[in-house]
């Protein structure tokens, strides 16, 4: 059988995501946020196919199917954007509502994304999902070597870091894991796929890849002192082995779990902190002792911005304000609150109030639906839920909503379980016709 030729258009999109995969853990360890940029050129590219735009369209004008959980969950996100915007006008902070372009244009470019590596011929597939996977595996050892290293890579690349201790430097290597972790779960169901379907010395290394990364990845999050990042790999390493033997379950509990992240956020409101900080206050690290006072403060706040919420953007006034807490161990004072509280879930509760709780929350259920009715493979149903994982734990401890790398590196990690997935079914077409 002869294989036709790449178009101009197939030639740039599959050739050029070597450079993409290549500039992925590279922006992890020198430029976390560029994750941002990387998602738009991707979605740049897969933007040239008609078909997406039309489907899209289809989805937001009536007559609707409220059956499909596609039409709900695009109207529903896209709602959730259109109410972000609205909530700028009351805002303190000015132009607050811009953020919409920046929110709506990651899930527009993540949606593109996904949809292009779903209408891409197998050939193109597993030349991306190969792609995809040697760019983890550079990420991994990237950021393992300057964890080891103690930023060595940072440290001669200019500019100098001139902060006590290199604390900039380290802290934006953190951030630079924080980034990759979404898609590192995804990437391990790639290779967990090539494992099972190679023989001998290929599925040796396959699987002992599979069983090092982990624990490299998670030595790098302990160096790197974040500790949502740590809590993060567990999270996603836990999640990904129980989809591995209960893959339905697993879906189901951590759709679950999203649900109970998102509804129960404003009942931190009653956290007897006082009490925690003095039996607990001198072991736990302080910048989890100051989370519950952020998470206090935060949830108080939006119950009484309900029923409309503060504002886009609102957690950044409260910063401006400079209220601080005095906590043990701290030799100054901290603030009550940084630009966002550290809660992904409670965000939307504090600055979108019930109409963007409500609708993120039928974002979630069109996007649960559609999950537990695809048929996935366990390793497939592992790197979904993995990452999913991995999400959620950085949502409920560490995440700002409206940080544009963060969307970006769900973005990224939703493009990896989708190769994961077309790699399995192609090969399963292809075993079937053999």
């Amino acid at each position: 059988m002869t294989i036709p030729p790449r178009s101009l258009r197939d030639r740039v999109i599959v050739d050029g995501s070597v450079g993409l995969a290549i500039a992925l853990p590279l922006a992890a360890v020198f430029a976390h946020h560029a994750y941002a940029p990387i998602l738009f050129i991707m979605a740049a590219l897969s933007g040239t196919r008609r078909g997406h735009w039309r489907d899209g369209v289809k989805a937001v004008l009536p007559p609707y199917d409220w059956r499909n959980p596609y039409t709900t969950g695009t109207l529903a996100i896209l709602g959730f954007c259109v109410w972000l915007a609205l909530s700028g006008l009351w805002s303190p902070v000015p132009k607050a509502g811009l953020l919409y372009f920046s929110v709506s244009g990651l899930v527009l470019a993540a949606s593109l994304v996904v949809a292009e590596i779903l209408a891409r011929s197998a050939r193109d597939i597993r030349f991306l999902a190969a792609t995809f996977l040697g760019g983890a595996l550079l990420g991994v050892s990237l950021l393992v070597f300057e964890a080891a290293t103690g930023g060595l890579l940072r440290s001669i690349t200019p500019p100098a870091d001139l902060s006590p201790d290199r604390f900039d430097d380290l802290t934006e290597l953190g951030r630079g894991l924080t980034a990759f972790l979404p898609g590192l779960f995804p990437a391990l169901a790639i290779l967990m796929i090539y494992g099972l379907r190679s023989a001998g010395a290929r599925r040796w290394i396959s699987f002992s890849l599979i069983a090092a990364i982990v624990p490299a990845v998670f030595y790098a999050a302990i160096s790197l002192t974040i500790a949502a990042n740590s809590a993060a790999v567990l999270a996603g390493a836990v999640a990904a082995a129980a989809a591995l033997s209960f893959p339905r379950g697993a879906m189901q509990g951590l759709i679950v779990l999203f649900f109970a992240g998102l509804f129960f956020a404003p009942a931190l409101a009653l956290l007897p902190v006082e009490r925690i900080a003095d039996a607990y206050g001198e072991v736990l690290p302080v910048s989890w002792l100051q989370r519950l006072y952020i998470w206090r403060h935060a949830a108080a706040l939006s119950l009484e911005c309900l029923p409309w919420g503060c504002g886009v953007d609102y957690a950044r006034a409260i910063s401006a304000e400079s209220a601080m807490v005095d906590l043990p161990r701290s030799p100054i004072p901290l603030p009550l609150m940084p630009t966002h509280p550290h809660n992904g879930f409670l965000q939307i509760w504090l600055e979108l109030g019930l109409p963007g709780v409500l609708l993120f929350a039928a974002f979630l259920a069109s996007g649960g639906v559609m999950l537990l009715r695809a048929t996935f493979a366990r390793p497939v149903a592992a790197g979904v839920v993995g990452a999913g994982g991995v999400v959620l734990m950085l949502a409920l401890v560490d995440m700002g909503i409206w940080r544009e790398w963060r969307l970006a590196s769900i973005g990224v990690a939703a493009a990896g379980a989708a190769l994961a997935y077309r790699l399995w079914v192609d090969g399963a077409r292809e075993e079937t016709r053999s």
